[in-house]
C-alpha cells in the first residue's frame, strides 16, 4: 500500500468504544471528512476464534450497517497480544508495522470492576506499557491516544481537572507491589479511596504513561460513563451491558427494585460516538494531508495532554429525570413485566427489606420452581439475573451516591437534550439489549407482543 496514506493502529476494536471507532473511521474516509488513510485493527485469538474469524464476526455487527459492503477494504487485521512482549505480533509484522503506523488508538482495557488486582492490573496497566514500546519504534507516529476513564480522580465536591491524580506512592513501586502479591488489594482501595481495581489501575498507567513515554506523543482521554450513540452509527445504537446499560436493562426488564444511591444524583453520561469522535480528533488524523502527514502541524509538541471526554455539569442526566423516562418508556414498551422502583437510597434497614421482598425471594423462588420443573435453562436464566443483580450492587453505588463535576478544555454536545438522550437510552437498551435476546434464546425476555410493539 502506499505509503503517503496515514496509518491508524486501532486496539480494541471489538469492544463497545473500538467498533465506533472503527465506524466512525470508515465513514469519515468514504465521506471525504478524514483523508485516505489505513486502518491496522490488533485483535487476539481467543478459544474459540482466531484474530481473522473474530474480524469477520465483528464487520456483520449492526454497527457498520449504515457502511457500503467493501468498507473494509482499507482495514487489515493483525493478531497480536497485547499482554506478550512486542505485543504478540510476529517480528516481521512487528517491523512493517511500526515502519508504517502514524497514529494510535489504544481503547483495548478490562472494563470489569471486579477483577483481582493482579489481573486488573495485567490488563490494564501492562497492555498500555507493551504498546508504548511499540510506539516508540515507529519513526512515523504522530499521536498516540490511550483512553483511560474520568473517574481515576476519587470522588471530590469540586471541579475535577484535567491534570494528575496523586498517588499515595510512586506508581513504579506501586505497580511493581501489585505484580509481585506484596501489596493488599483491599488496602490499597483504602489507601487511594478508589472504589475498585479498574480506575486504581487506569490511575496508576496515567502516571506510567507520563514517566515511561519519552518523546512519544500521548493524549490520555478520559471519559465518563459511555453510553448509546447519540447520531452515528445510528441513534441508540448499543451492545454493552457495561455501566450504565446493565443498570437500565434489568430495570427495563422489570427486575431491578432497589437501588443503593441518591435521587439527587446527577450522572455524567457521554454517547459512544461522541467519545469515538473525540479520540479522533485528538489523534490529529483529520489534520494530515494524505501527501504531508510526516510534518506535524506546529501546534503538536510532546507535551503529556489531558482531556476530559465527558457530557459536562450541564448536560448530565438526573437522577430523577433519568428514572422517571425511563420508567414512562419500559410501562409502555414492556418486555417481561412493569418495572417498579421500591426503593433508592442508602443501606438502611428499609433497603434491605425493599431487596428481601421484591428482589431476592421473588427470584430466589423463580428459580427453584424452574430447577423442581426441570425447565434448566430458565432456571440459569434467573441465576444469571440474580449475578447481574448482585454486580450492580456491588460496582455501582459509588457512582450512583455520587455527582462529579468534570473539568472541560472543550464542550463536545452542542445542541443536546438530556431528556431526550435518556429516550434514546431506553430505546438503545430496549432494541439491542432485551429484545435482541428474543431472537437469540428463548429466555424470559421471550414474549412476541415486546417484539411487535417496537
Amino acid at each position: 500500500m502506499a505509503n503517503s496514506q496515514p496509518c491508524v493502529l486501532l486496539t480494541g476494536g471489538t469492544g463497545f468504544l473500538g467498533k465506533v471507532i472503527l465506524q466512525e473511521l470508515a465513514r469519515q474516509r468514504l465521506s471525504k471528512e478524514l483523508p485516505d488513510h489505513r486502518v491496522i485493527v490488533l485483535i487476539r485469538n481467543n478459544k474459540k476464534l482466531c484474530s481473522t474469524a473474530r474480524f469477520q464476526k465483528l464487520s456483520t455487527s449492526k454497527c457498520f450497517s449504515n457502511l457500503p459492503s467493501d468498507w473494509i477494504s482499507n482495514v487489515e487485521v493483525v493478531t497480536g497480544d497485547l499482554t506478550s512482549k512486542c505485543c504478540g505480533i510476529s517480528p516481521d509484522a512487528f517491523a512493517t508495522i511500526c515502519g508504517e503506523v502514524t497514529h494510535i488508538i489504544h481503547c483495548a482495557a478490562s472494563i470489569d470492576f471486579n477483577l483481582p488486582l493482579v489481573q486488573a492490573a495485567i490488563s490494564n496497566v501492562s497492555t498500555c506499557l507493551e504498546l508504548m514500546e511499540l510506539a516508540e519504534n515507529c519513526p512515523k507516529l504522530a499521536k498516540m491516544i490511550v483512553v483511560s476513564t474520568a473517574y481515576v480522580r476519587p470522588f471530590e465536591s469540586t471541579l475535577l481537572r484535567e491534570t494528575l491524580v496523586p498517588l499515595p506512592r510512586p506508581a513504579e513501586s506501586l505497580y511493581a507491589a501489585i505484580l509481585d502479591g506484596s501489596t493488599d488489594e483491599k488496602g490499597l482501595l483504602l489507601e487511594t479511596k478508589h472504589p475498585n481495581t479498574y480506575t486504581l489501575t487506569k490511575c496508576i498507567t496515567e502516571h506510567l504513561v507520563s514517566s515511561r513515554r519519552r518523546q512519544i506523543p500521548i493524549t490520555i482521554l478520559r471519559p465518563s460513563i459511555i453510553s448509546a450513540a447519540w447520531k452515528y452509527p445510528f441513534p441508540a445504537w448499543l451492545d454493552s451491558r457495561a455501566a450504565l446499560g446493565g443498570y437500565a436493562a434489568l430495570f427495563g426488564a422489570g427486575f431491578l427494585h432497589v437501588i443503593e444511591g441518591s435521587r439527587d444524583t446527577t450522572f455524567d453520561v457521554v454517547p459512544v460516538d461522541v467519545v469515538a469522535n473525540h479520540a479522533i480528533f485528538e489523534s490529529g488524523l483529520q489534520l494530515f494531508e494524505t501527501d504531508s502527514y510526516r510534518e506535524p502541524p506546529p501546534s503538536y509538541s510532546n507535551e503529556l495532554k489531558i482531556v476530559h471526554s465527558v457530557a459536562g455539569r450541564q448536560n448530565g442526566l438526573p437522577a430523577e429525570l433519568l428514572i422517571s423516562i425511563s420508567q414512562r418508556y419500559f410501562d409502555d414498551h414492556t418486555v417481561f413485566k412493569r418495572p417498579s422502583l421500591s426503593y433508592v437510597g442508602p443501606k438502611t434497614p428499609k433497603y434491605y427489606w425493599h431487596q428481601t421482598v421484591s428482589q431476592t425471594i421473588p427470584l430466589q423462588l423463580a428459580r427453584l420452581y424452574y430447577t423442581a420443573t426441570r425447565k434448566e435453562s430458565m432456571s440459569k436464566r434467573i441465576s444469571h439475573i440474580q449475578r447481574g443483580i448482585a454486580a450492580v450492587d456491588k460496582c455501582f453505588p459509588y457512582f450512583c451516591s455520587h455527582t462529579f463535576d468534570f473539568d472541560q478544555s472543550h464542550g463536545l454536545l452542542t445542541g443536546f437534550c438530556p431528556a431526550k438522550y435518556i429516550e434514546i437510552i431506553c430505546l438503545g437498551v430496549h432494541k439491542h439489549l432485551l429484545l435482541g435476546d428474543i431472537y437469540n434464546s428463548q429466555d424470559l425476555y421471550a414474549r412476541p407482543e415486546a417484539a411487535a410493539r417496537l
